[in-house]
C-alpha cells in the first residue's frame, strides 16, 4: 500500500459554539516535511502561523509511525521527539517558533514521525482564557500536521522495478523513503504522454503502475538528499 504526503498532513475540523457571527480560525506551518539528517544537528525549528483575527492556543502532539505505508501502519505516542514549547498561544495574525529535538539516535532504518499542531478552544492559563472568549457563533479550526523523516545510517535508498506487460511494479528495497513524482507514460514522443500518479515509498513498500507495454515510463525519483530521473522502457 502506498502513502502519499497528504496522508501525513493531519487535517481535522471541529466547531465551537459561542454567540455572534461566524469566523474561521486557521493555523499553518512554514514546512510540510522536516528532515533530520545524519550530518546535521538533531534540532529543527518550525514556525506556526495564525491567520485569524483572534489569538489561538495550540497543543503539540508527537507520534511515531509504525510500519509506514503498509496495511499494518499505525501511530503510537513517542518521546523520541521533544517540542519546546509543547503548549503555547499564537497572537492574532502572528507567529510562534517551536523547536523540535530528536532524542533518539539515528538507526539503520529511516524513522518516520508525525507531529500535530492542534488548536484548542480554551487557553492553557488564565491569561490565555481570552482566546475562548471571542464572540463567534461557529469557529472552524483546522489541525495541521508535519511529516518528520529521520535518515538512517548508512543512508542507502534503493529502488527496483519489474515490468510485465502493461504493469510495472516498483519496490523500495533500501532503508529510506523514495518519492516518485512527475510520472509520465509516453508513446512515440514526449508530446504523446499521459500523467502517472505520484507516491512516497517507504522501505519495503511497493507501487504498481499501469502503462501500455510499448510506452516509455519516466519518473523523478526524490530522496531526502537528491533528485534524479529514471526511465523504464
Amino acid at each position: 500500500m502506498n502513502v502519499s504526503i497528504s496522508k501525513y498532513l493531519l487535517m481535522g475540523i471541529f466547531c465551537i459554539l459561542c454567540c455572534g457571527t461566524s469566523a474561521q480560525a486557521q493555523i499553518s506551518v512554514n514546512s510540510a516535511i522536516l528532515y533530520f539528517r545524519g550530518n546535521e544537528r538533531p534540532i529543527q525549528n518550525v514556525i506556526v502561523f495564525n491567520s485569524s483575527d483572534a489569538p489561538m492556543a495550540i497543543a503539540v502532539d508527537p507520534q511515531v509511525v509504525i510500519d509506514p505505508g503498509l496495511k499494518t501502519e499505525r501511530l503510537e505516542p513517542t518521546t523520541d521527539l521533544i517540542a519546546t514549547p509543547k503548549r503555547f498561544s499564537v497572537p492574532a495574525k502572528g507567529q510562534r517558533t517551536v523547536r523540535l529535538l530528536l532524542k533518539k539516535p539515528l538507526g539503520q532504518t529511516e524513522q518516520v514521525y508525525r507531529m500535530a499542531f492542534e488548536p484548542k478552544s480554551k487557553g492553557f492559563s488564565k491569561d490565555e482564557e481570552k482566546i475562548s472568549s471571542v464572540k463567534t457563533s461557529i469557529k472552524v479550526i483546522t489541525t495541521v500536521g508535519l511529516l518528520i523523516l529521520a535518515d538512517p545510517i548508512p543512508f542507502t535508498p534503493k529502488l527496483e522495478w519489474n515490468r510485465s506487460g502493461d504493469k510495472i511494479l516498483f519496490t523500495n528495497s533500501g532503508n529510506a523513503n523514495i518519492f516518485l513524482e512527475s510520472g509520465q507514460s509516453c508513446i512515440g514522443s514526449d508530446s504523446n504522454c499521459s500523467e502517472l500518479p505520484s507516491t512516497r515509498l517507504y522501505p519495503g513498500n511497493t507501487f504498481e503502475v499501469t502503462a501500455p507495454a510499448t510506452s516509455v515510463v519516466k519518473f523523478q525519483k526524490r530522496t531526502t538528499r537528491q533528485v534524479e530521473s529514471i526511465v523504464v522502457d
